[in-house]
């Protein structure tokens, strides 16, 4: 009995033992579930706090996205729209110039004298003939013209020859066999209907420049007008408000603008190159209602705008001062011989080394008819 009590009461102990070492087992585990769980929650928030961060970049992410497209989007809309006006533009002066031409009248050879010869007295350089009387029906440059026209009038003018021994690049420039310029008959009466300011044509063969000039009432109407009317960027060819009609100023001048894709006066930056590209197209025509003329290429020139360009002069001095300054200006060089006795076209634009910095490509005046 003893036994079994003492055996029963060492159960009982080892039971009582048991039960604490589980009681404590429990509590640690307890403890250590708790630390566990601990852990566990911060690692949950550490991975909410990143989600939330990550959220927000997607977001900024996002938007920079929808504001990138929305430029793209943008900026291809202003192209398409600047091309879809200029292509308006360049109808407009398309229509213009095949409702101006009536026919070709005459040819003008154009012989270029070797870098050697000398001008004649009078200064000449370019000896021009018309080949076709003006009137005449036939086309012009064909060798029956040349027989039929017994009383073909010479022309005499100058043009741009180098001094022997200049190296110009362009070896390959004096040509043996006549230039031909096409003159042509335009219709007046049509231009003027179309729009009553327009005044003359001018041309440069081989170029885009073929359009009517008109001279308005200001010189800020034509800077954004169409010859039509329409608002646009190329606007007109115009003369300076002030200049006296019919090119009889010293010095008249033809504003256009200077566009990128190289309409209206864009072309004219290539003159600033030196003497190739004026070489190539030295001479350009003008038309009016009264008289044809060659303007003869003699300088190019870069200046402030904003100090202005004189029309009219006081005296020769002060012309004689004004044509030796663009001489010396020139960007290429010119053996065209200009005096005061002699008109003067400037063809006025804008440059861009600085904002006020125009260019003038300036030219003598030699009627043809």
């Amino acid at each position: 009995m003893v036994k079994e009590k003492y055996g029963e009461k060492s159960a009982s102990a080892r039971s009582a033992y048991d039960g604490g070492i589980k009681s404590g087992n429990i509590a640690e585990d307890g403890a250590r579930m708790t630390k566990d769980g601990g852990k566990g929650a911060k690692k949950t928030g550490e991975r909410g706090d990143r989600r939330k961060k990550g959220g927000l970049g997607t977001v900024i992410l996002d938007i920079l996205l929808v504001v990138f497209l929305c430029s793209a989007i943008f900026s291809g809309y202003k192209v398409v729209s600047q091309l879809v006006t200029d292509k308006q533009g360049e109808d407009v002066y398309d229509d213009i110039a095949s409702i101006a031409e009536v026919q070709e009248t005459m040819v003008i050879k154009v012989t270029r004298p070797a870098p050697s010869a000398t001008r004649n007295a009078d200064g000449a350089g370019i000896a021009a003939v018309m080949e076709t009387e003006p009137g005449e029906s036939e086309p012009s440059g064909s060798e029956d013209s040349n027989e039929d026209n017994s009383n073909a009038s010479d022309i005499v003018t100058e043009a741009h020859m180098e001094d022997e021994g200049v190296d110009s690049g362009e070896d390959d420039y004096y040509e043996e066999e006549p230039e031909q310029i096409v003159i042509r008959q335009l219709d007046w009466a049509a231009l003027r209907s179309e729009n009553s300011d327009c005044v003359g044509w001018l041309e440069c063969d081989d170029t885009v420049i073929n359009y009517p000039i008109v001279q308005g009432k200001d010189n800020s109407y034509y800077l954004n007008h169409l010859f039509n009317g329409k608002q646009q960027r190329y606007g007109t060819l115009f003369i300076d408000a002030q200049n006296s009609p019919g090119f009889s100023d010293e010095n008249t001048i033809i504003y256009g603008h200077h566009l990128k894709n190289g309409k209206m006066f864009g072309t004219l930056m290539y003159y600033g190159d030196g003497n190739k590209y004026y070489r190539k197209h030295p001479v350009f025509k003008l038309y009016t209602p009264d008289h044809i003329y060659l303007v003869e290429l003699f300088a190019n020139a870069y200046v402030d705008g904003a100090k202005g360009i004189p029309m009219t002069f006081s005296t020769k001095e002060e012309y004689a001062a004004w044509i030796d300054r663009m001489y010396r200006l020139s960007t290429f060089d010119s053996d065209v011989v200009m005096t005061t006795e002699d008109r003067m076209v400037t063809l006025y634009t804008c440059s861009y080394d600085y904002d006020t910095q125009r260019q003038l490509l300036v030219g003598k005046l030699v009627p043809l008819t």
